[in-house]
């Protein structure tokens, strides 16, 4: 009856892990913030390569690696890296980045399932925080950024994925 029962999991994990030892959560928090950091990465490369044939090479990689970077070195996240009960933030944010990710993989190259994996990350980002239901809109813009002169008709093509996203908005309002 937690409102972010994945928050619990992972102190559950941890105390099953090594008990109300500090190191291990901390450990964890580290961990997660450079998941956090390699994800701005991917994100950022990806928005930066003029196309996904020319991801890997050029400006955008370095981009990205700038990005990534600023992100692990910024003092403004210290706080949600050091506090074990700022852990929310982490998860959130981890999922959030990660359907981002997967949303622009799924506009690029649209597979059978691609659309589940986006929204089952944007469910674990709400049941981290409940922050998280900015995300759909942050998928709009990006789409309207990438297909601007054919967004109708993608947006046609990715129906799912906007209506299993809606679910999960209506879901969260519901609850709340």
């Amino acid at each position: 009856r937690h409102n972010r029962p994945l928050v619990i999991l992972t102190y559950a994990l941890n105390y099953a892990w090594d008990g109300y030892r500090p190191l291990g959560y901390h450990i964890f928090q580290v961990a997660l913030h450079g998941a956090n950091a390699f994800l701005v990465f991917l994100l950022a490369s990806m928005l930066l390569s003029p196309s996904p044939r020319s991801r890997g090479h050029g400006a955008a990689v370095w981009l990205g690696v700038a990005a990534g970077g600023l992100f692990l070195a910024s003092p403004l996240l210290s706080m949600a890296v050091v506090l074990v009960s700022a852990r929310s933030e982490l998860l959130c944010a981890f999922f959030y980045l990660l359907g981002l990710v997967l949303f622009l993989r799924h506009l690029e190259r649209p597979g059978r399932f691609g659309w589940l994996a986006v929204g089952a990350a944007y469910l674990a980002g709400i049941l981290s925080k409940e922050m998280a239901i900015t995300f759909p809109l942050a998928c709009l813009i990006l789409h309207w950024l990438r297909h601007r002169e054919d967004l109708r008709a993608s947006l046609r093509e990715n129906w799912k994925l906007y209506a299993l996203l809606g679910v999960v908005t209506l879901a969260l309002l519901a609850k709340v």
